[in-house]
């Protein structure tokens, strides 16, 4: 039981007012005092008879199991703080000393801090792969470059920048590429051409159809120079035998291009399709144009058996006449 000297007001105990006299008079000073002494000689009972220590509430049992829990809270907080240390890297015990879980907790390296001197950025990660820089996300935006086969062709062919190569990649070869299946004068990727192509043109010019008194006209158009010049007939003889016609007159070999440095104009004539036409004229440009004019009713020899068949000679014709074909060969 509380004594009259202590008043309970909520949770906590508290002395009640000992009044004192505002100005008082002897006798209401004497009734005070008597009555404060009063009080205090309760107040004094209650502690001496262990009234407050041995109160179930607010007694050493209640102090205890209340310093109890607070051991068991802080205990069990220290456990939660070491665990949480403990998974970011740092080992420490649940019992740890308080002194060692700050300095433990100082020891942890935050995201921002261990990120801080990254140099890699979105250029430098291939598309579609993370990672963490400065405390930041960044997302790889390389492309990647499977495997492929590059064929070449007349243009150029590029890998773009700034792609990895995932694959292998091939650049086609072909072992046709040496120089002797190369022209002269034409080199493709870096190998020099050392072929030597023979040129060559060759269009009919006169058949059967022909009338001998046409005199034929030929403009041809050459991407090389001449070297040989050869007109030749062949014609079927009376006795169903072939033969070739010599000379056959070329009557001009003329450029249509005045600029050509070279102009001949004299009667060539070939002996068995052979030119006897010197080579070597000096053409510029890629292109030559050239006149042929021939001589009409210009007689020509075939070869025959003969009645005697030694091979004589046994008979003329004149250009265009029946049985004959004439050929036009530049070399």
């Amino acid at each position: 039981m509380v004594p009259a000297g202590i008043k309970k007001e909520g949770d906590n105990m508290a002395l009640k007012t000992i009044q004192i006299a505002d100005k008082p008079t002897l006798d209401g000073a004497r009734g005070t005092a008597s009555s404060n002494g009063a009080k205090l000689d309760e107040i004094t009972n209650f502690l001496e008879s262990g009234g407050v220590l041995s109160s179930p509430d607010y007694g050493l049992g209640a102090v205890k199991a209340g310093l109890d829990d607070v051991k068991k809270s802080v205990a069990d907080g220290k456990g939660k703080v070491a665990g949480a240390v403990s998974a970011k890297g740092i080992a420490t015990a649940a019992d740890a000393a308080f002194d060692t879980i700050a300095a433990n907790v100082g020891r942890i390296i935050t995201l921002l801090e261990g990120t801080q001197d990254a140099t890699a950025g979105a250029e430098q990660m291939l598309s579609g792969y993370t990672a963490y820089a400065k405390g930041g996300r960044v997302t790889g935006t390389i492309p990647s470059q499977g495997a492929q086969t590059i064929m070449p062709g007349t243009s150029a062919q590029t890998i773009a920048a700034g792609r990895y190569l995932s694959g292998q990649q091939t650049i086609a070869g072909d072992g046709n590429l040496i120089p002797a299946n190369i022209k002269k004068g034409v080199s493709i990727f870096g190998v020099a051409g050392s072929l030597e192509a023979g040129n060559f043109y060759c269009k009919k010019l006169l058949s059967d159809a022909d009338s001998s008194s046409v005199i034929p006209h030929e403009n041809i158009y050459l991407n090389f120079e001449p070297s040989i010049a050869a007109v030749i007939r062949i014609c079927k003889c009376q006795y169903s035998q072939y033969g070739i016609g010599n000379g056959i007159a070329v009557k001009a070999i003329i450029p249509t291009s005045l600029n050509k440095n070279f102009r001949d104009t004299t009667d060539k004539y070939f002996a068995s399709g052979v030119n006897n036409v010197a080579p070597g004229y000096n053409v510029s440009g890629i292109s030559l144009p050239i006149n042929l004019y021939m001589a009409k009713q210009n007689k020509n020899v075939w070869l025959g058996t003969g009645d005697n068949n030694n091979g004589d000679l046994i008979s003329t014709t004149a250009l265009g006449a029946a049985n004959n074909n004439v050929w036009l060969i530049v070399m």
